[in-house]
């Protein structure tokens, strides 16, 4: 009975959450203060508060420490009271220091903290909690980076797994996961929230330190007082303990929002240098700015701020050492000079040094502005932009090359700097060649011209008025200028003889606007800028330019837009990048927006990209046009050519092949292979793997906006139809490869062939297929099941083929997407028999994965569904689905009931190819009873009969089952020989899960015979392939990995 009918009780009590604030008066409590029950420890949790705020001034009074001895103890950024008795007075409660005062909460959520600056910590008490595997803490890392905000669910699994993601219902169970670990550890039921289009975390700012640091950053920035803002900014980066999230994975580096943490980190670190300095005391902040040097080598304001602190304690000596000591590490490894900050602190250093030599700085240079006038110099460069981010690798290469140029080489260095429209070739091309020019070389000649390849108002530059241009420049009288090309291109080589001259090329057309261009003697480097790849050129390093990684475009954005607005909303910077495919030009238009009109914010900005219609119209600014700057490549294409890029932008998925493009636009192979090929040349697709095309999600709107104004809804739709027969034929080949006795998963007229997948000649090849096309061939049954006509039914059909060649493979979340689809496309078609069938393969996955509740409820809708339309094969199979459910709960008594029951009915319609499922089941099955005579009588007769059929996985799953019966009747030798051909016929049909399992039981067996080396050596190859496959997750591969015999892994337990 409840006796505090008003909430009142001590449960109700401590999940409130009681703020006290110590003023300048006595102790106040603010509302929603202690139950009457509490009041008593009102004297004690004062003394606390007295104890903890003394202690934040190193000042504590002897009779304070006495009194409040053995109440608390220390946790990372607070302190927790002691309880004197469990779930009494202060038992539990959290007390968190905070600018002007103390915070002191209670209930589960307050003894329980997370800390993301550094490795992941979850601390309970002040205790370390032991997390969930790698997977699931990606997860919650994930959602505490924003506390309290929603984080989508393809942000939240690129979280988990990186830039592949994983399908929903991998999130979900994870999601899932996690849920249960927040409430059996910690005691948190609903701090996991779904909302919207994601998940949030519900926690107090106090229990994330990531969001404690941002108040404490936040707080001490508005302090007056130079020695308070030093103090609060010292506590908040004592809050660090590495990298965000440290130890997971290295994509999350980045993620914005751990750019955005960093960044404040750093910006912290320069606060704190400048109130140290306005306070006099820079030793206090000195040893924070090098421990934070130290993990940020190439963080130069981070770097500078040493200097300066160095500086100011009287150290200039060993201020202007560091600077020379991380200019040479620069140079060294990014190849490039100190920043105007770091140069800047350098400077005011040498000014107050003591008279005296100084020391010397290898490589010390006037800046360009001062350089002295050379004679005949030609410095024709545009300038550098200082809003150009990243490419540091690029930078990097281009120095190595020009470092590995000799004097006396027999030839001129030439760069074709190449890539799609707006990716940033110019600005790279023009940042490095100041760089160089920076560094001394090339000091006198900077050669440049706009070739105008890809300009849609104007015809490409004539390469003999270029040279004209060039000689001209070079000191040729205009009436010396000779008229034909040639010779033209003679006088000009003959006038860079023997110097060392960079000439940049702009937006190249082609090979042959090029040569007559290119120096002749050894020393020059040309960088060449094109769109189009510059194969015809002979001794041309390519370099190819591809878009903005993550956190380099939310540092472009930052850098244009301005930091605190991009800092204020990471999220959205976050789905701006994504949206806009990392495109310098694209982002650069949106921060140009941004910057335009102060009112807007990131989200509104991303709204409005991704409103129907909106994003590529939005991508201009003035003059400036991300859609024009396709224009110009695209409209340059020969017709077939504009065709067949406007028609793959019609796949559902992420890339296509030259038979899945031949399909979509009703050409051959060849023939589509030919012009994806010409189109990788004017990088108007991408390549990451050989043989198969992508498009930039920019590209790809843009393609298929074009598709949408020239192709008919009808011809739309026929081309998707022709993909779906495509691939359709290609599955059900592939299902007569790997089970040619499943004649179910293929019923209906065979798919109308079309453009062929060659290569598909066994088992392996087609899995292999079916492996390589799993995303475009999920993708495309979601878009065929959604539309009209007859696509629905050929999307049914797709999924059901699809079954087997993607079985056994892991991979679960996809299969079972697959056939829900088919379930939702039945359904719309109504048509009773394929659904379930989708039903009955939606139960066999979920007992595959060991996820029986689930199996039982589809088999049990299935089974209702084939008994209504009088389908006694569907009902034989569900029978003997319910029959292996039993098995492996344990009922064996009930599963040999209804395996019998199904393999009657299986004998009684003739249905052979589950009468041999049924009798290898019943042999499982009689291996739990310890009947093992009896159990290798049915796997033998199950043998037989797949091998009457020619069908290698039933087969091979009965000469394993056979294995094991032999292994558990303590029969090693006997257990090697059908484990070995097991695993020879599983290797033939690549099923992954089968060939772990085999080898597994080899290893069991080898052990058996005392063969402890070849069983270990078994055994890992088993666990590798599980957890490559995610059959197993990585802390229990680790855990197998450490045992001398290990465990036998849950899901082969489940299936043997």
């Amino acid at each position: 009975m409840d006796q505090h009918p008003h909430g009142a009780g001590p449960r109700n009590a401590a999940r409130r959450i009681q703020t006290f604030r110590l003023r300048q008066g006595p102790l106040a409590l603010r509302p929603g203060g202690l139950h009457p029950r509490q009041a008593r420890h009102a004297q004690a949790l004062t003394q606390v508060i007295e104890f903890l705020n003394a202690l934040a001034t190193d000042r504590v009074p002897t009779d304070i420490t006495r009194s409040v001895d053995g109440r608390i103890r220390t946790c990372q950024g607070g302190f927790i009271a002691r309880p004197r008795r469990r779930g009494r007075g202060l038992s539990g409660c959290l007390l968190w220091r905070s600018p002007g005062g103390v915070t002191v909460e209670s209930g589960p959520s307050a003894r329980t903290s997370f800390e993301i600056l550094g490795p992941l910590r979850v601390r309970r008490g002040g205790e370390g909690v032991e997390l969930p595997r790698a997977g699931i803490c990606r997860v919650l890392g994930g959602l505490l980076l924003t506390p309290g905000e929603v984080v989508r669910d393809d942000l939240l699994a690129e979280f988990a797994w990186g830039l592949d993601g994983a399908t929903a219902s991998a999130l979900h169970t994870a999601v899932s996961r996690l849920r249960a670990w927040l409430k059996e550890r910690l005691e948190l039921d609903a701090a996991l929230k779904r909302s919207g289009g994601g998940y949030r975390i519900v926690l107090a700012d106090q229990q994330v330190d990531a969001a404690r640091f941002r108040a404490l950053v936040a707080a001490a920035s508005e302090q007056r007082d130079s020695r308070a803002r030093m103090d609060g900014l010292s506590e908040a980066l004592d809050l660090w303990r590495g990298p965000v999230l440290d130890g997971l994975d290295r994509w999350l580096s980045d993620q914005p929002v751990v750019v955005g943490l960093q960044r404040l980190r750093v910006e912290a670190a320069g606060r704190l240098c400048e109130a140290a300095i306005a306070s006099g005391a820079p030793d206090r902040a000195l040893p924070e700015l090098e421990r934070l040097a130290a993990v940020l080598p190439f963080e130069e304001s981070v770097q500078a701020g040493v200097v300066t602190l160095l500086d100011a304690c009287g150290r200039r000596a060993d201020a202007v050492r560091h600077y020379q000591a991380v200019r040479g590490r620069l140079a060294e490894e990014l190849e490039v000079e100190p920043s105007e900050v770091l140069h800047r602190a350098y400077l005011n250093a040498r000014k107050q040094q003591t008279p005296g030599p100084e020391p010397a700085i290898p490589g010390d240079e006037p800046s360009p502005d001062t350089r002295p006038v050379v004679p005949g110099a030609v410095r024709q460069l545009p300038r550098d932009v200082a809003e150009f981010t990243g490419r540091a690798a690029d930078l990097r290469y281009l120095r190595k090359l020009v470092d590995a140029m000799g004097d006396d080489g027999p030839q001129v260095t030439v760069v074709a700097i190449q890539g799609m429209a707006g990716v940033g070739k110019t600005r790279l091309a023009v940042r490095a060649a100041h760089h160089l020019v920076a560094q001394g070389r090339f000091d006198e000649i900077q050669l440049w011209a706009e070739l105008r390849g890809c300009e849609p108002d104007r015809s490409a530059a004539d390469p003999g008025a270029v040279l004209d241009d060039f000689l001209r420049a070079l000191g040729v009288p205009a009436g010396q200028v000779p008229a034909s090309v040639p010779d033209r291109a003679a006088l000009y080589r003959s006038r860079l003889a023997g110097r060392r001259a960079l000439v940049v090329l702009d937006d190249a057309a082609t090979e042959a606007q090029v040569r007559p261009l290119l120096p002749g003697g050894p020393g020059s480097l040309v960088l060449i800028t094109s769109r189009r790849a510059l194969s015809g050129l002979d001794g041309v390093e390519p370099m190819t330019l591809e878009p903005l990684p993550t956190g380099e475009a939310v540092e472009l954005l930052a850098r244009i837009s301005g930091r605190d607005r991009v800092a204020a909303d990471p999220g959205a910077a976050a789905r701006i990048v994504e949206v806009c495919g990392g495109l310098p030009s694209a982002l650069a238009a949106v921060a140009r927006q941004l910057q335009a009109r102060p009112a807007w914010t990131p989200r509104y900005v991303l709204g409005r990209l991704i409103a129907e219609g909106g994003l590529l119209g939005r991508l201009s600014v003035r003059e400036r046009s991300v859609p024009d700057s396709f224009d110009a490549s695209y409209y340059q294409l020969p017709a077939q050519q504009r065709r067949i890029f406007r028609m793959i932008s019609l796949h559902p998925g992420e890339d296509v092949t030259a038979v899945s493009a031949a399909a979509l636009a009703d050409v051959s192979p060849p023939q589509a292979e030919a012009v994806l090929e010409s189109l990788l040349d004017e990088h108007l697709v991408q390549q990451a793997v050989a043989g198969r095309y992508r498009l930039h999600p920019l590209v790809g709107r843009y393609a298929r906006r074009l598709a949408d104004r020239d192709e008919s809804e009808q011809g739309r739709y026929v081309a998707l139809g022709r993909l779906v027969d495509c691939y359709l034929s290609a599955a059900q080949h592939a299902t007569r490869l790997r089970n040619p006795s499943d004649w179910r998963h293929l019923t209906g007229a065979r798919a109308h062939p079309g453009p062929i997948v060659e290569g598909l000649s066994t088992a392996a090849q087609a899995i292999g297929w079916a492996e390589q096309e799993r995303a475009n061939l999920i993708a495309t049954v979601g878009a065929a099941a959604d539309l009209s006509g007859a696509l629905p039914v050929q999307a049914v059909r797709l999924a059901a083929a699809l079954f087997r060649p993607l079985a056994n493979r892991g991979h679960i979340p996809d299969r079972l997407a697959l056939a829900h689809l088919a379930m939702r496309a039945a359904d719309r078609i109504g048509d009773d028999r394929r659904r379930a069938l989708a039903l009955e393969d939606t139960a066999n996955i979920n007992l595959y994965d060991g996820v029986l509740p689930d199996a039982i409820v589809y088999t049990k809708r299935a089974l209702d569904l084939w008994r209504a339309v009088g389908d006694r094969i569907g009902e034989a199979k569900c029978v003997t689905i319910f029959g292996i459910i039993h098995r492996q709960q344990g009922h064996f008594d009930q599963a040999v009931a209804d395996l019998e029951m199904g393999l009657a009915l299986s004998r009684a319609i003739g249905d052979r190819v589950n009468e041999a499922v049924a009798l290898n089941y019943l042999g499982l099955t009689h291996q739990g009873l310890r009947n093992f005579h009896r159990a290798i009588d049915y796997h033998r007769r199950s043998m037989l009969i797949n091998e009457e059929f020619g069908d290698h996985f039933g087969e091979a799953v009965a000469v394993s089952n056979l294995a094991w019966a032999h292994q558990r009747s303590h029969e090693p030798d006997l257990a090697i020989a059908h484990h070995q051909r097991g695993l020879d016929l599983f290797r033939g049909i690549a099923d992954l899960y089968n060939e772990a399992e085999q080898l597994w039981g080899l290893g069991q067996a080898h052990n058996t015979l005392g063969h402890t080396q070849r069983a270990r050596d078994y055994w890992n190859r088993s666990i590798a392939i599980l957890a490559d496959t995610r059959l197993l997750a990585p802390a229990q591969a680790d855990t197998l990995l450490s045992q001398p015999i290990p465990d036998t892994p849950a899901i082969i337990r489940l299936n043997t």
